[in-house]
């Protein structure tokens, strides 16, 4: 299989459990990994090879929309993903909040998903 990487999305939004993350929204950096079928051609063709800046844009629309939680916002997007092109087999989210709301000393908090489009029903 080919990989397809989107590294280092830096989007502004509100998703949280608390009211000021919610309200005020923070920073979120975010990658994205797809596996997708081998090309087997050299052909200089958009439409032999599945579009990573539609694959942009279909994260950039599932972010828009508030979650209370990381992981639900990155499953919407996998989803997304698997339902924007079937050449896609295996996507991995990585999303990151950058300012958290947590006493600390600390880069950021976030999660990471993956998983294979046969394991999802859409």
């Amino acid at each position: 299989m080919d990989k397809l990487i989107i590294k280092d999305m830096r989007l502004y939004g509100y998703h949280g459990v608390f009211e000021q993350e919610k309200q005020e929204g923070q920073p979120f950096l975010l990658q994205a990994e797809l596996w997708i079928d081998k090309r087997n051609t050299t052909e200089e063709n958009l439409e032999t090879t599945v579009n990573y800046a539609a694959c942009y844009e279909e994260i950039k629309e599932v972010f828009a929309r508030p979650y209370m939680l990381l992981e639900n916002l990155s499953l919407a997007m996998i989803e997304a993903l698997f339902a924007y092109d079937e050449r896609i087999k295996e996507v991995c989210i990585t999303v990151e909040k950058l300012r958290p709301p947590v006493a600390g000393d600390l880069g950021s908090l976030g999660v990471v998903l993956c998983r294979q489009r046969k394991s999802i029903s859409l």
